[in-house]
């Protein structure tokens, strides 16, 4: 496209906006971006809070709405997550078609706790085509760095992948989630995000790979 500032003439952009291969261009691109840019769209974060669950259906009816808005695009939906693993993991998210990821949050970190949870959940979603992602989770006090560490060995080892509530400017140290780069956790999080993507699982992320 020809280019000048405003002050000195207005440039001729006419085939940018008329010619047929460049507008099937300019289609390709806007397709591209959104299906690269935008890996999936969450229903609500931890819906319904610590509340009863008083609406059961209400996560696979936003799903169909979300679903009849992006079509065929290859963006997917996930739940969200829930308070911890049984409202992140509630039954009928696994037989909503619409739902293609299962999100759970839990800041229980006992690595028999997780394994075991997960062990007991990822049939279930490999027999629905469910993927699983553990979302959130977090560590503080002055073991955080070991129990980070140990957790996700442990999410490591069940091929679930997941991601650490939260890196941010600035770290919060023993007193808090959050950490930053200056301090000792984040080399925990950084050597142990290698490690997952170099472990293998029976849930496949075309989306990303």
């Amino acid at each position: 496209m020809p280019t000048t500032d405003c002050e000195s003439g207005v440039p001729d952009s006419s085939i940018f906006y008329t010619n047929s291969n460049a507008i099937n261009d300019n289609a390709v691109l806007i397709q591209n971006l959104i299906t690269d840019a935008i890996f999936a769209f969450e229903i609500e974060n931890e819906a319904m809070g610590h509340m009863n669950q008083v609406a059961p259906n209400w996560w696979c009816d936003r799903a169909n709405t979300i679903h009849s808005v992006i079509g065929s695009w290859g963006i997917q939906i996930s739940t969200g997550g829930g308070t911890d693993f049984p409202t992140s993991t509630q039954s009928q998210f696994f037989s909503c078609s619409n739902l293609q990821i299962i999100a759970i949050h839990d800041y229980n970190i006992d690595p028999s706790y997780v394994a075991s949870n997960i062990d007991s959940t990822k049939p279930t979603a490999l027999s629905f085509g469910k993927r699983l992602l553990y979302e959130e989770f977090g560590a503080n006090g002055g073991s955080k760095q070991s129990q980070i560490q140990a957790v996700t060995n442990t999410l490591v080892s069940t091929g679930v992948p997941w991601m650490y509530w939260e890196v941010t400017k600035p770290g919060a140290g023993s007193s808090d989630y959050e950490i930053w780069t200056d301090e000792p956790s984040w080399a925990t999080l950084k050597s142990q995000s290698l490690a997952t993507n170099r472990q293998g699982g029976e849930f496949a992320w075309p989306e990303i790979d």
